[in-house]
């Protein structure tokens, strides 16, 4: 084992003669500047400062007191805390007119794209859809039907029913026996097919005595009669 150490020792840690010399005397360089450097700071006498009491108390009374500029930073603080107060106030009304008030409701079939994006959930986009839809359908007839407008789900229905009412309006419904094909294939509940079918079973049976005798058209089955039948009327 000592042999090990010993070899290890020669292989990483050899110095020749001349090495060896240079270290020692970088060693005792070293080892001279640390004595010099302590015994030059243990000896190194303290600076004295010489101060003219006179020429302090003149030196203090060049600047003002703390306490009568504390007094004026106050008072200009105070000045600025006091203009800024007025110029809140002035714009309080302005800024309150802007907030939405929860017990506002509004009229599916009137309101405009503003009344509408003030209602949460509702942006921009989704108003215009609803708007566009609503003058397709001629107005809308029951509050469900918003549903139908794309990006508009029950959840948000269900949620804004209280801030919505509905006024069917009496020019979106056709009169059954009187509407040409042109008008009713134009509302999108009433497709070219179905527009086609119903005129013709008018022109072949006659005048409509019941909204029921368009479920003897085969294409119409009960889901589809309910759907229209809100938008017919017979006179």
């Amino acid at each position: 084992m000592k042999r090990k150490i010993k070899r290890f020792i020669r292989t990483y840690f050899f110095f020749t003669q001349q090495e060896q010399k240079g270290i020692r005397s970088l060693l005792y360089l070293l080892s001279f500047l640390l004595v010099v450097s302590f015994i030059y700071g243990r000896f190194e006498p303290m600076p004295q400062h010489n101060f003219d009491l006179k020429y302090i108390a003149a030196l203090k009374d060049s600047f003002p007191s703390y306490d009568s500029e504390k007094k004026s930073n106050y008072k200009n603080w105070s000045r600025k805390t006091s203009v800024q107060t007025e110029k809140r106030k002035t714009f309080v009304p302005f800024e309150k007119s802007f907030i939405p008030k929860k017990n506002i409701t509004f009229e599916v079939n009137t309101a405009d794209s503003a009344d509408l994006v003030s209602l949460p959930g509702i942006g921009p986009t989704l108003a215009s859809r609803i708007i566009k839809y609503r003058e397709g359908l001629g107005g809308f007839i029951t509050l469900n039907q918003l549903t139908e407008v794309y990006g508009f789900k029950e959840d948000l229905l269900f949620d804004l029913k209280e801030r919505l009412t509905i006024t069917p309006s009496t020019n979106a419904v056709f009169d059954l026996n009187e509407v040409d094909y042109k008008t009713l294939s134009a509302h999108p509940y009433f497709t070219f097919t179905l527009s086609k079918a119903i005129l013709n079973y008018r022109k072949q049976h006659g005048k409509f005595k019941r909204l029921e005798e368009l479920k003897e058209i085969k294409i119409i089955n009960d889901s589809i009669f309910e759907r229209i039948a809100i938008y017919l009327t017979i006179n």
